[in-house]
């Protein structure tokens, strides 16, 4: 019972994919498949499908099965899913720029790529895809929705040494012109540089009407159907040599790749056009281009036509230097020529040019449609060429407020009859608010300030306008400042000034020793005594253009610094022979003096000191002069009184807690550098310190365990101030 019921559900299953699931695409239009060599066996296949949008057949398929097979046996050696990239629609190109395609034609692709790894094999590869089916309004085959295609390349023994296998250049046209002379590439590149020969083939059959999964005969089939393939039937008297009724028929140059023929019959059609490469003579790989042509009436209406200045007014306004503009139907190439005589370089092949005349004057521009093709269309047009307006507005006059007047001129290009209005400035701000005409007369306004004048040129359909601007500024005015000072040298002054302008005012300083200063409010130094007269030019470069001068006579007065020599016999000496001689040198009867050896003592007048220092350490002895205008000078020496190297170490402590005699270190004297360590009687240092004033507590490193009672080892390393080094040993006695 149970086997019956599995029976009954299997047969349902069969009869309703039977019935609902019908996998058929008639859909087909084509397609191609080739491949790179990467390098390390690896391989990057692309497989492109061509699509009919207007067949009520399944989309593309989001995957493709490639598979590989032994190029001999034809032994299955690896399956492949390749994965949908994106969908592209095709232009209902004819492949002529003369004629223009039905509006109702429409075909799509897309690519399936993936890279894939094959090991070098001595009877090399076949790769392949299967997909069903065709369209049924294709007339040159028998049933044509009962065939589907196969796409498929081979890959030569042993990888041809890294061969890569050839490649069609373009997208074919989805359009052929019926009772049109046909020249359409089919070129293709080799990347290995082989040579190509071109041919009409057979189209290849694959896959099926089987509804189902894993069947040669599906829509689908994956994995593939190994090779040898079976040739699609033609319809007599069609066949693959020659698939298209035509007068002559099509065919295809062996060399070139173009497509030739004389198309005498409407309808739909498929062909193969195959691209052999040879290496040495050697055939190495053929890529098959399967793909189906709508032969149709197309039509071949073109025309051209130049905007002019007449269309856009805009044009006149533009000078020598011009853009260029067409409107056109049915249009891929065109050619300028801009009517210069004399010259073979006035020509462009771009659609909109930009091109500059080399003078003004009348040109006949020429537009050719489609040049070289019995569809080319010309479009004459006459461009004058005027110079362009460009203004510029410029004044003379005095922008001071008391006797201004300005003087306002216009220059550039324009045509006759040009007019001309000038604006002055807001309404009451001048004797004139505007002025009709090129020259006005004389501009006066009523208060200082900032006015913007223009000027707006109308010429035939053209219009500019130029700017300029008018200060309008009381002149630059002084107040009264005092300028000057007295001091010793060196002397610095500050400068101070008080000046007026309705614009910006420079300044150039003159302090009588050489050096000058472009700041308003300088400082100055004055190195050398002296009597110095400043000069001070305060002027405006703009609006009211003017200058005042200013000379203070003598006001400033230097008076000399003294100067007397301070000497030394010794500048280091030691605590226990700290005795130095002091001598002056250089003093002028005028000049007072006093010595401050920086101990304590003062010695005022006396010219020879024997001084004794009191104790050790570093001093500055002064020596300060004063002359009778009370300017002063100090003369430093430094001094080094170094105490004497003397190290005193006791021979016991008591770290007992006592408070009394708890830490043992050295006494030392007179050193730059120290260094103190506490040895037991196996070596090892149980204290070490740089610092001086650093006791030992009878703990290992002041920080750890008691040290037992007993004798210690000690030593000082030291240098002196007149970095020698010493060393001194002794014992220690630790009691508790």
């Amino acid at each position: 019972m149970e086997r019956l019921r599995r029976i009954g559900l299997i047969l349902a299953w069969v009869l309703g994919a039977a019935a609902g699931l019908d996998l058929r695409a008639e859909h087909l239009v084509g397609g191609e498949i080739w491949y790179d060599f990467l390098g390390n066996n690896r391989y990057r296949v692309t497989l492109r499908i061509y699509r009919d949008c207007n067949s009520s057949g399944a989309t593309l398929d989001p995957q493709a099965a490639v598979t590989a097979f032994d190029g001999l046996t034809g032994q299955q050696i690896a399956n492949f899913s390749f994965i949908k990239g994106a969908t592209i629609g095709l232009p209902a190109s004819t492949g002529s720029p003369c004629l223009g395609a039905p509006p109702n034609i429409c075909t799509e692709y897309a690519d399936y790529v993936q890279v894939i790894t094959l090991q070098p094999r001595a009877n090399g590869y076949v790769l392949s895809h299967q997909r069903c089916c065709r369209n049924s309004t294709i007339v040159n085959l028998q049933n044509p929705s009962q065939w589907g295609s196969t796409f498929t390349v081979r890959i030569p023994p042993n990888g041809a040494n890294g061969n890569s296998s050839p490649r069609f250049n373009s997208i074919p046209p989805i359009v052929l012109c019926n009772q049109e002379n046909l020249a359409i590439s089919s070129a293709a590149t080799d990347p290995d540089g082989d040579s190509l020969h071109y041919q009409l083939c057979q189209l290849l059959h694959g896959g099926g009407q089987t509804n189902g999964s894993n069947c040669l005969t599906c829509p689908a089939p994956d994995p593939s159907a190994p090779p040898p393939y079976t040739n699609v039937l033609f319809q007599g008297p069609q066949n693959f040599a020659n698939p298209i009724p035509g007068t002559p028929g099509i065919s295809v140059q062996p060399n070139s790749g173009i497509l030739n023929g004389y198309l005498t019959t409407t309808g739909q059609y498929s062909i193969g056009i195959c691209v052999s490469e040879y290496r040495n003579g050697v055939l190495l790989s053929t890529v098959r281009r399967d793909y189906q042509f709508n032969v149709t009436q197309c039509d071949p209406n073109v025309s051209v036509k130049i905007i002019t200045a007449d269309d856009d007014p805009t044009l006149l306004c533009l000078g020598t230097t011009m853009p260029f503009r067409m409107i056109s139907t049915n249009v891929q190439t065109v050619l300028w020529d801009f009517g210069v005589l004399g010259s073979s370089t006035d020509t462009s092949m771009r659609r909109n040019p930009t091109f500059t005349f080399p003078d003004t004057g009348k040109y006949v521009v020429r537009l050719v449609g489609n040049p070289g093709f019995p569809c080319a269309d010309t479009s004459v047009a006459i461009f004058r060429v005027y110079p362009p307006i460009n203004p510029t507005l410029t004044h003379t006059g005095s922008g001071c407020y008391d006797e201004q007047q300005f003087v306002f001129s216009a220059v550039g290009t324009w045509y006759p009859g040009a007019e001309f209005l000038y604006r002055f400035g807001s309404a009451g701000q001048a004797n004139l608010d505007t002025f009709a005409g090129l020259t006005p007369p004389p501009i006066v306004y009523s208060a200082p300030g900032k006015y913007p004048v223009s000027i707006r040129i109308r010429s035939k359909t053209c219009e500019a306008t130029a700017w300029d601007t008018v200060w309008v500024v009381q002149r630059p005015q002084w107040f009264p400042v005092a300028v000057g000072d007295t001091g010793c040298r060196p002397l610095r002054v500050a400068f101070e000034q008080d000046s007026l302008a309705g614009t910006r005012l420079k300044y150039v300083w003159d302090f009588g020793d050489g050096d000058t200063s472009h700041a308003a409010n300088p400082v100055h130094v004055y190195g050398q005594a002296g009597t110095y007269t400043v000069r001070v030019t305060v002027y405006a470069d703009t609006g009211c253009i003017d200058t005042i001068i200013r000379v203070f006579p003598q006001s400033v007065v230097v008076y000399p610094t003294p100067s007397m020599g301070l000497t030394s016999d010794r500048s280091v000496v030691s605590i226990y022979d700290p005795l130095v001689l002091f001598q002056t040198s250089g003093q002028d009867p005028d000049e007072t003096f006093v010595l401050i050896p920086g101990d304590g003592p003062v010695y005022a007048g006396i010219p020879t000191v024997w001084h004794a220092y009191a104790d050790s350490g570093s001093f500055r002895a002064q020596l300060v002069v004063t002359n009778s205008w009370g300017c002063t000078d100090t003369t430093f020496l430094p001094i080094r009184v170094n105490p004497i190297f003397n190290v005193f170490v006791p021979n016991a402590f008591t770290p007992n807690g006592d408070s009394r005699n708890e830490g043992f270190r050295p006494v030392v004297t007179g050193f730059k550098t120290y260094e103190f360590l506490v040895l037991n009687r196996w070596g090892n240092v149980v204290f070490s310190s740089t610092d001086a004033s650093a006791a030992w507590n009878g703990q290992v490193g002041n920080t750890g365990p008691d040290c037992p009672e007993g004798v210690y080892v000690w030593v000082v390393y030291v240098r002196d101030f007149a970095d020698s080094p010493y060393e001194r040993r002794g014992t220690v006695t630790l009691l508790r």
